[in-house]
């Protein structure tokens, strides 16, 4: 946890509920070397791509099925 942060805060200033759904782009703004993937099962709710910014790509992934060739062995 963040030096001054409180066990109700994230490290980005805002509560867990605040954050829930946000905290990716807002990382990827302050890391712009970085790129993120983010995974849900239905991007329906989604933000639309032109809002995302460019380091951050969403996907659609089903961990009843199996992991997508593209997948294995990519992340850490």
């Amino acid at each position: 946890m963040a030096s001054g942060t409180t066990a109700h805060e994230y490290v980005l200033g805002r509560n867990y509920l605040a954050s829930a759904r946000i905290w990716m782009t807002d990382l990827a703004q302050k890391m712009p070397n970085c790129t993120f993937h983010g995974f849900d099962i239905d991007l329906a709710q989604a933000p639309p791509r032109e809002w995302l910014p460019p380091n951050v790509k969403l996907d659609v992934l089903d961990l009843f099925k199996p992991l997508p060739e593209e997948y294995i062995g990519k992340f850490e």
